[in-house]
């Protein structure tokens, strides 16, 4: 059996390397990869091999997100992360709630994103995980930049520069300094931007990142152009040019390759930027960058246009728009649609230049009830995250104050047990012989008036040694200083063998002691603990249990659980709801009554659930309510695996 669950977890482990694919792969071995993943869930679920299937799902998440199926992504992702919490690794975890983070942010669910990634970065600011602390960082940075928020956006980027420069990582460091760079350039801090970019270059080229430089580039462009320096604009945008053919990455080619097309036309070489279109054109299209293709089909044909151009340019827009309903590009096609009207104008065909213009109007105002809602929900989600990032810091208040508190507390619970050990023991032998001394006055003493107060004394006595007996046991179990001392344990002969003692006890009471056993229950356990835990349940169904009724020990296997199953049924005063709640606790009190006078320490079901729990076992009770019985179960697996 272990070999068998040996080799499926080596096969899902084989599934799983296969399944691990670099940033750049292909559709297609993505969707191989996908394959493998939910081979490999399967696998495990079937062994019960957690920590394969929470990988597996993981894997597959992040290739459903690199294929845009955001949804299929976050789904996979859910699942890992209740595998995660049930297997208490917090690392992972925190990573797997920044990938669910991620996915509700592509869902554009931002307000959900936002609450997972200030949970994650607080999972990773106490393990001070900065490499992934920068990662958090940085897609908070990009949230608050998508709704406008451009002050947060910047504080978190230059949280991830300085994580970046702390680390000496320098390619991260340019990464920062880009987004950095990206803000000021969006606030129209143009000379910030630029310097920002400037920097983010020198750093590319000293770690040798080929696309860092290539976009660094293209951003020192745009802004060059927004600056109106056009001839510098176009010199590193060749420079741009040159890195991405070097590379091979022609969607960002296609973007150089534009922009070199926009400085021509700005520098009223319009020959030059026509080529410099029609290359980008080729790449947008090689590439699948649509809405670069849309933009420089616009451009192409505004550019036609004022060359007097009007069939080439109107041939050119029906492309674009054509293009750009498919792939909803709304505020591009509003431009194509108003350019159209100029075209159709030039040619003296007013009808469809009516036409055009009442479809630009529509979209227009499409647009600006959208661009209306949407800046009211940015609004409200802005005041949300604000409102939630302080809840956030003064819930990280309470939850320090309360560690403290738990410390202190944790500290003087450690006090208190010693204390009470060393009483405890201490005051175990003076009583042993107070034991001694009654039962020896009943011996030697003939007198009944002072043998009735020795066996008073001897009473008494027997009570405070129990009492101490448990203080002890519980003090050692506390400090970690109880060890089971593992054998085989026939538990069908250990539960007959109690029964068998306790009948008597029973009978005294008037009471019916059955039993109901599988044979040849056997486990691994300590016997002396066992035997405390099963006579301990017996009993208190004795001593809460009225004259005349039934008491049934019952012992049965689990199989699919790999377990022994020991439950003592009583027809007693049953138990409240209140009683539930404080059943297990220590000096507990609960609403039934010793019926024979007996005594109660209110340490015993304390102890017993300790014992249990050091079995790797599991206790509860059951009852319908008050006078109504109860049963107590305890469920031990077969094996104490280390």
């Amino acid at each position: 059996m272990v070999k068998t669950e040996e080799s499926i977890e080596h096969r899902v482990q084989d599934l799983l390397k296969r399944a691990t694919l670099s940033g750049t792969a292909s559709e297609r071995a993505r969707r191989d990869a996908l394959k493998a993943c939910n081979e490999a869930i399967r696998l495990a679920t079937e062994a019960g091999y957690e920590l394969g299937k929470a990988e597996a799902l993981k894997l597959k998440g992040l290739h459903h997100i690199q294929l845009s199926e955001f949804k299929e992504g976050l789904d996979a992702f859910l699942q890992e992360e209740k595998i995660r919490r049930q297997l208490g690794d917090e690392r992972a975890l925190a990573n797997v709630i920044h990938n669910i983070a991620n996915a509700y942010h592509y869902l554009n669910n931002l307000q959900k994103a936002m609450m997972l990634y200030l949970e994650a970065v607080q999972k990773f600011e106490t393990m001070r995980d900065y490499g992934r602390l920068r990662s958090v960082y940085n897609n908070i940075g990009w949230l608050h930049f998508k709704i406008g928020n451009y002050a947060e956006s910047l504080d978190y980027y230059l949280k991830c520069q300085k994580i970046a420069e702390e680390s000496g990582d320098k390619a991260d460091v340019a990464q920062a300094l880009n987004a950095i760079g990206t803000v000021y350039q969006k606030v129209g801090e143009l000379e910030h931007a630029l310097s920002f970019y400037q920097k983010s270059l020198k750093l590319a080229e000293e770690v040798g990142s080929k696309e860092g430089i290539g976009m660094a580039f293209g951003n020192i462009g745009i802004v060059y152009y927004e600056m109106k320096r056009f001839d510098e604009a176009l010199e590193v945008n060749y420079q741009s040019k040159r890195i991405f053919e070097e590379i091979d990455h022609v969607y960002h080619l296609s973007m150089a390759l534009a922009s070199i097309a926009v400085c021509y036309e700005a520098l009223s070489m319009e020959s030059e930027a026509l080529f410099f279109y029609e290359e980008s054109l080729k790449a947008a299209k090689k590439s699948g960058n649509v809405q670069v293709e849309v933009e420089v089909l616009h451009k192409q044909a505004n550019l036609l246009l004022k060359r007097n151009e009007k069939e080439e340019a109107l041939h050119l827009l029906r492309n674009a728009l054509r293009i750009g309903k498919k792939a909803q590009l709304k505020n591009i096609l509003l431009q194509v649609y108003r350019l159209m009207v100029d075209a159709y104008r030039a040619m003296g065909d007013f009808e469809s230049a009516l036409s055009a213009y009442e479809s630009f109007y529509e979209l227009e105002k499409e647009l600006f009830n959208e661009e209306s809602n949407r800046k009211i929900r940015n609004m409200q989600l802005a005041f949300e995250l604000e409102q939630g990032k302080r809840e956030m810091e003064l819930e990280k208040q309470k939850n320090a104050e309360l560690t403290r508190l738990n410390k202190e507390l944790s500290e003087a619970n450690r006090l208190k047990t010693e204390l009470l050990g060393i009483a405890a023991h201490d005051l175990k032998n003076p009583l042993q012989s107070i034991l001694g001394f009654a039962e020896l006055i009943k011996e030697r003493v003939n007198d009944s008036f002072v043998q009735q107060y020795a066996q008073r004394i001897r009473t008494a006595s027997e009570r405070m040694v129990e009492m101490i007996t448990l203080l002890l046991q519980d003090a050692a179990i506390s400090q970690g200083k109880i060890a089971l001392n593992l054998s085989e344990v026939n538990v069908s002969e250990l539960c007959e063998s109690l029964i068998e003692f306790y009948r008597m006890r029973a009978e005294e009471k008037g009471q019916v002691l059955q039993m109901q056993l599988e044979p040849n229950c056997i486990m691994q356990a300590d016997r002396q603990y066992l035997v405390q835990i099963v006579e301990n349940l017996l009993s208190n169904a004795i001593k809460y249990s009225e004259s005349g009724k039934k008491i049934t020990l019952s012992l049965r296997r689990v199989p699919a659980d790999e377990a022994i199953e020991i439950a003592v049924r009583d027809e007693g005063q049953g138990l409240t709801e209140e009683d539930k709640s404080k059943l297990f606790g220590k000096f507990q009190r609960l609403s039934a009554k010793p019926t024979g006078n007996e005594s109660s320490t209110g340490l015993g079901l304390a102890i017993v659930k300790e014992l249990v729990e050091l079995h790797r076992g599991k206790i509860w009770a059951e009852s319908d309510g008050k006078d109504k019985g109860a049963t107590f179960y305890v469920r031990f697996p077969i094996f104490q695996n280390s």
